[in-house]
C-alpha cells in the first residue's frame, strides 16, 4: 500500500530551522493525523533530550516530562524526526536500531532524519508498517499543504443546503432585479438637478415640501368652542 504524506509548511519551517540552526543533532516527535492513506504531519513536539555531534538520546524520564508538558498531544504522536546537521540524509545504524526499538509497540510510524549541506536542504523519510504486514517504505516524497485548506474542505463538507427556486422563495431579500430597478425608478427626480433627494444638492425638495406644508395648513378649519354639534358631526 502507498503513503502519502502532507507536511505542514509551519513545520517544515521549524524542521530546517532546527537543522541549520544547531552543529549538533537535535530530535523529536512528529503529530497529526492518518486518513484513508494519507498521512498529515501538523506540529512537532520536543523533548528533553542529551544530545552530541552524532547522537540523540531521549530517556523513560524525559518521555515523563514530554507527557507533563504536552498534555493530550502527546496522543496525536505519528512520527519521529531528527536532524543530522550539514553530515547528510541517511539513516545510521544506530537510527535503525532505535527505529527498531520504537516499531516494537507500533503499527505505523513516520520517521524523517534532515540535512543541511551545500545551501541546501535534505529530508529523508521512512514509512514503517507492521500491521498486518511488516514493511518499511524508504525515500518516501512529502508535500506541504495547510490544515486550514483541509479544514474549510471538512466544514464545507457538512453544510446540507435546502435549494429553493426563485419562484419559491418569498423572503424580503428575494426581490428580483426587475423589482429593485423598478423600484429605484420610482423615487422622485428633482425638478432642477434631475438628481434624486438624497443625492439633490439644491432647495427643490426642501421648499416644494414648505409649500406642500402651507396648503395643508390653509385647508385646515378651527375647531374651538363655537363650533357647534352639527359642524363636529362632519369631522366623525
Amino acid at each position: 500500500m502507498a503513503y502519502k504524506i502532507l507536511i505542514h509548511p509551519n513545520l517544515l519551517y521549524k524542521l530546517e530551522y532546527m537543522t541549520s540552526k544547531y552543529d549538533h543533532e537535535i530530535g523529536g516527535y512528529l503529530t497529526g493525523k492518518i486518513n484513508n492513506g494519507v498521512i498529515f504531519l501538523d506540529d512537532i513536539l520536543i523533548p528533553n533530550q542529551r544530545v552530541t555531534n552524532t547522537n540523540v538520546h531521549i530517556g523513560p524520564e524525559d518521555q515523563i516530562e514530554l507527557r507533563r508538558k504536552y498534555g493530550s498531544k502527546v496522543f496525536t504522536i505519528k512520527g519521529h524526526w531528527h536532524s543530522h546537521h550539514s553530515m547528510g540524509a541517511f539513516f545510521s545504524g544506530t537510527d535503525e536500531e532505535n527505529m527498531r526499538n520504537i516499531m516494537v509497540r507500533e503499527k505505523l510510524f513516520v520517521f524523517i532524519v534532515s540535512s543541511y549541506r551545500n545551501n541546501a536542504f535534505e529530508h529523508l523519510v521512512r514509512v514503517s508498517v507492521r500491521d498486518p504486514i511488516t514493511l518499511d517504505l524508504n525515500s518516501c516524497d512529502i508535500e506541504t499543504y495547510s490544515y486550514e485548506i483541509e479544514d474549510i474542505k471538512e466544514f464545507i463538507s457538512t453544510i446540507t443546503p435546502t435549494y429553493v427556486s426563485d419562484s419559491e422563495d418569498t423572503s424580503e431579500d428575494a426581490m428580483s432585479d426587475d423589482e429593485e430597478s423598478e423600484k429605484e425608478t420610482l423615487q422622485p427626480e428633482c425638478k432642477k438637478c434631475s438628481y434624486i433627494k438624497q443625492d439633490c444638492t439644491c432647495d427643490w425638495f426642501e421648499a416644494k415640501e414648505d409649500t406642500e406644508e402651507s396648503v395643508d395648513t390653509d385647508d385646515t378649519e378651527d375647531i374651538g368652542e363655537s363650533t357647534t354639534d352639527e359642524d363636529l358631526d362632519r369631522y366623525r
